[in-house]
């Protein structure tokens, strides 16, 4: 189902202001009475801005029942009840966000759209970067309060407002246990960052990743190496490709993503055969959460084999740009090791 992000349709829209009333005294939280008209331009452009973020970093997430939190009864009722009123659950979804975000949090905006994805009900909660003139307060008749956007052409396709975290959830059956759904989030993964994205995807929304990080990391090392070993005839080229993945289970970052790693260190004539083995082992091609904890003792030493009876072992932290290994012309390998201060 969510591979065809592309054919996401976002048909109502409710936009509250959601201040981190831990950062500043007497910030009030700011409901919408009514739902949020969008003409086609800026349907189009928050549309894009979701399903972008999504297709290249969301991580599939399902519902787990033993959080507290209120947030997945309200769309397991969304996406099941036609008729539902998106205003009164984006109210209190934003009541509980108000409450519960952690000191760190960013003001933002929070919007909960209904949406069709292919033929079936969806429905996406953002929480938008605030900046200056995105929101106006518009005041209609009543006493009604409604946010409108403004300079959504020049403001919302810009850096200056992110998506900051969002889900987007579609239902299989008819109870909560068939909530499935992508999360996009720069904070999930790493330890450093753990606590934010455990507040978003845990405390708020009330659910998991479908995939645990650390088996998903080692399954992703040990078949990279398997294809490795089995279908790289060429020592070199073993050589740069074990250093490469390597490197790239060290790097300090949160996610993998294969499809960049391949750009990055594999030939190409090696890299749709690459990704087709990985795709066929269950590990996702698109950015993933790197969790190496259930590999380190393994990342400790690069072992790599330069012929067939000779190996060269050197400690995982050496950038691989110090070693060269080549072919000269009378058949013989050559392993240059550069220290700080030269060969």
């Amino acid at each position: 189902m969510f591979d065809h992000l592309n054919e996401l349709d976002i048909t109502r829209t409710v936009f509250h202001d959601v201040p981190n009333k831990r950062l500043q005294r007497g910030s009030a939280l700011e409901l919408s009475d009514v739902e949020t008209p969008l003409d086609d331009t800026k349907r189009n452009l928050l549309r894009s801005r979701l399903t972008d973020g999504l297709q290249r970093r969301g991580f599939p997430i399902v519902i787990d029942t033993s959080i507290q939190s209120p947030v997945p009864a309200m769309i397991c009722r969304g996406l099941s009840e036609v008729g539902q009123s998106l205003v009164s659950a984006s109210q209190y979804i934003a009541r509980f966000l108000y409450e519960s975000q952690l000191t760190s949090s960013a003001d933002g905006v929070l919007v909960m759209a209904e949406c069709r994805l292919r033929s079936r009900r969806a429905l996406a909660l953002i929480k938008l970067e605030k900046a200056s003139g995105f929101l106006r307060d518009r005041s209609l008749d009543g006493g009604v309060r409604r946010f409108d956007l403004e300079y959504t052409n020049e403001v919302l396709l810009t850096q200056r407002v992110r998506i900051l975290k969002a889900g987007l959830f579609v239902m299989d059956g008819t109870d909560i246990n068939g909530v499935s759904g992508l999360v996009v989030d720069n904070q999930i993964g790493g330890w450093q960052a753990r606590g934010a994205a455990d507040y978003f995807l845990k405390r708020f929304l009330g659910c998991k990743l479908l995939d645990d990080p650390a088996q998903i990391t080692k399954r992703c090392f040990d078949e990279a190496s398997q294809w490795i070993n089995a279908n790289v005839e060429d020592a070199h080229d073993r050589f740069r490709y074990r250093t490469g993945l390597q490197s790239e289970m060290l790097r300090d970052v949160n996610t993998i993503e294969l499809e960049q790693f391949v750009v990055e260190y594999l030939d190409i004539h090696h890299q749709t055969e690459f990704l087709k083995h990985m795709a066929d082992a269950n590990v996702p091609t698109h950015s993933f959460p790197k969790e190496i904890e259930r590999i380190r003792h393994s990342l400790w030493r690069v072992q790599t084999e330069v012929t067939d009876d000779v190996q060269v072992v050197t400690p995982a932290d050496m950038s691989s740009d110090r070693i060269s290994v080549t072919r000269e012309d009378n058949g013989s390998t050559v392993i240059r090791i550069r220290s700080p201060q030269g060969e």
